[in-house]
């Protein structure tokens, strides 16, 4: 409930149910329902079908939730799939973490979106989850995962992952208290049993790891350098208790 109060303060301006948006992984928790927001459409990696099978196998999941997904991302992309500048805005909630190459998504948001549309997003920060102790991804090495077009995480982002996956306690982390970081999640076989898979497979990991100051950087230095043409609109770093911080882009022009 928290989590909501602070997105609605943040992204409440620019819910509008006229407005034409895409929401990619809403799953059974979209944030702009189509009932209240008849214009949305839904992009995921799963189908509708699959969506709903993964959430009748999981009890922490209602299947009645799922939304029809109109746009299945996998051999094709969001540009490839949806018209250029269409829409008013995209939204998404901790999946720009997990994307294999960064600039190339935003790239590809910035083509389906209209003049001045904007990209809507919670991001993880690094300093609250699991991802505490790994060394924060550089502007090199987006630049390098563009260049070289990756489709996948790499088997060395993948060792990253699971080896150094923490057991994090973000009530103690905001309060300074000790045992906020807790044990590995994962064993150093399954770390290399994961990056093995990762030479020939898709292995679903946080790629690109930022705190709130990090991400800003980032963000301004790609565009400095004309690999975006998205600037920063409106932003709030993490907040107490929350492990995110939110973003508004706008297209350029």
């Amino acid at each position: 409930m928290k989590r909501k109060i602070h997105m609605d303060g943040f992204f409440n301006e620019f819910k509008g149910p006229a407005l034409h948006g895409i929401e990619i992984g809403a799953y059974d928790r979209p944030y702009f329902p189509r009932k209240e927001f008849p214009n949305m459409k839904y992009a995921d990696v799963f189908s509708t079908n699959q969506l709903r099978a993964l959430a009748i196998a999981n009890n922490k999941r209602n299947v009645d939730n799922v939304e029809t997904v109109d746009f299945v991302i996998g051999q094709k992309t969001l540009k490839d799939l949806v018209p250029a500048n269409k829409y008013d805005f995209v939204f998404c909630s901790h999946v720009l973490e997990h994307v294999p190459d960064l600039i190339t998504t935003l790239r590809d948001i910035e083509v389906i979106l209209k003049p001045k549309g904007r990209l809507l997003f919670a991001y993880p920060d690094k300093e609250y989850t699991f991802d505490i102790t790994r060394k924060s991804t550089s502007f090199k090495t987006l630049v390098d995962r563009f260049e070289n077009n990756l489709r996948k995480p790499d088997p060395d982002t993948v060792y990253d992952y699971f080896i150094n996956h923490k057991l994090v306690f973000t009530g103690k982390l905001w309060h300074k208290l000790e045992g906020g970081i807790g044990a590995n999640t994962y064993t150093k076989e399954i770390a290399e049993k994961k990056a093995k898979l990762a030479k020939t497979e898709y292995v679903d990991v946080h790629t690109n790891i930022f705190n709130s100051s990090e991400f800003v950087r980032i963000i301004e230095k790609l565009n400095q350098k004309g690999l975006i043409k998205m600037s920063i609109e409106k932003y709030q770093h993490t907040k107490a208790p929350l492990n995110e911080f939110f973003v508004v882009f706008q297209k350029n022009k």
